[in-house]
């Protein structure tokens, strides 16, 4: 399997800030930020974009010297982003390769330069996809003047305005995710624990105890401890003893921090006949199980399919993890038939992983919201590795609920701890 083309949002995030920070340093710029499919999170972009902006055209002219000097040539605006013809006149478009890191491909660079009094207006249409601007464009028309005159704002929420729309976050600049009611998102706030922690017991960095505390500092109110099961040797999978020797450990940590509620699971591998990694009676005594397929990708569709068909319909599995397995610039997401997956994971209710690793970020928004519709239940969960990783529910994993229009109450891990582990219970108990 090969990996997506294109430009991983992590790298995409890393050549960005290096871009601003190159333009922030040449004196004529006013304002230099990131734009296009970055800024939206997409998890995948076709090149890095930035918007910059200069007080006067002598000084977009120094701009446009200085950008050359350093390996950067003159576009013209692509048609396709649909871009107002009276405010692409203002803009100026040069672009560059960079060597990327580690394929070996050439990540492209577009810079955008317009004139300071503009770059609200520059910046929302730079940011949005076609479908987003031209329906923006329309909306404008009936509410503004023609002409330069209907670009001019103080910030991106006046160029909403005066199309008579809320302030649309960036992420849900695509598509038609402008119909989305904004009162009903996602927050970082709503979310109340993290639902997919690695320890020191398999490949993890923190002890239990590390995990609650750090937990504790980000206001939640519970936690999963869901170390790898005992096929993924690489990641120092728990054998059955060692396993129950972690129950006991937890009971200690729950003594210390009786107001807190420390759920023992585990990551169980979907084998490659379909099995789990762990017998029927190991797996009645976890709190939380998450399934997830690490081995052997390479199956045919229909044997992917199978294998995490046969965990949504296991009792004992509450979640399935990052259900395409893939890997951003790495490894592209596995043949598997996910209309079959989502279908039966709303039957059995069994909630979708939605992995906030910038490496995964899995499900792909498209998929988020096709599951939504379907009527299924997700967990946005960090796969935390080390302290710092707790950090993606709320740096990657919202933003990505927000591209999927994901609404509170399906997110398992936003609902109140006794209605947590009332439905991680009844799970068990299904006929």
């Amino acid at each position: 399997m090969k990996p997506d083309r294109g430009i991983p949002l992590i790298s995409g995030l890393s050549l960005g800030q290096g871009i601003i920070d190159l333009l922030r340093s040449c004196d004529c710029v006013v304002r230099a930020e990131l734009t296009g499919a970055v800024r939206r999170m997409d998890p995948v972009a076709h090149e890095v974009a930035l918007v910059a902006s200069v007080k006067a055209e002598d000084k977009l002219a120094s701009v446009v010297h200085f950008l050359r000097d350093r390996g950067f040539a003159m576009r013209p605006v692509p048609d396709h982003l649909k871009i107002p013809q009276a405010l692409k006149a203002s803009m100026t478009r040069l672009i560059r390769a960079v060597p990327a890191p580690t394929s070996g491909r050439d990540h492209t660079v577009a810079v955008y330069l317009t004139f300071d009094f503009l770059f609200p207006a520059v910046w929302v249409y730079t940011t949005g996809d076609a479908l987003h601007n031209e329906a923006l464009y329309r909306l404008k028309m009936h509410h503004a003047s023609t002409g330069n005159e209907a670009f001019h704002a103080v910030d991106e929420a006046q160029v909403y305005s005066a199309a008579g729309l809320p302030y649309i976050l960036p992420e849900m600049r695509e598509g038609y995710s402008m119909a989305q009611d904004p009162r009903k998102l996602m927050t970082a706030q709503l979310i109340r624990g993290d639902l997919h922690t690695h320890s020191v017991s398999s490949d993890g960095a923190l002890t239990i105890t590390e995990t609650v505390l750090a937990c504790l500092d980000l206001g939640y109110e519970y936690c999963a401890i869901t170390d790898h099961s005992q096929s993924l040797h690489i990641a120092g999978g728990l054998s059955p003893d060692r396993l129950l020797s972690q129950r006991d450990e937890i009971a200690e940590v729950r003594k210390r921090f009786p107001e807190f509620m420390v759920l023992h699971g585990a990551e169980v591998d979907i084998l490659d006949d379909g099995q789990l990694d762990y017998s029927k009676d190991i797996l009645d005594g976890l709190d939380i199980v998450l399934a997830s397929i690490h081995s052997n990708m390479r199956q045919h569709e229909s044997q992917l399919t199978q294998r995490l068909l046969s965990a949504i319909h296991c009792p004992y599995v509450h979640i399935i993890g990052h259900p395409t397995g893939r890997w951003l610039g790495k490894r592209p997401s596995y043949p598997v038939d996910m209309l079959q997956i989502i279908e039966a994971a709303a039957r059995e209710d069994v909630a979708l992983e939605l992995n906030a690793s910038p490496h995964r970020l899995d499900l792909d928004p498209k998929w988020l919201r096709i599951a939504a519709e379907a009527g299924c239940l997700f967990a946005i969960n960090s796969d935390a590795h080390k302290k710092d990783d707790l950090n993606r529910i709320a740096d990657f994993g919202v933003t990505m609920a927000h591209k999927g229009w994901l609404m509170p109450d399906q997110v398992i891990n936003t609902w109140p701890t006794l209605r947590l582990k009332s439905w991680l219970a009844a799970k068990k108990h299904r006929p």
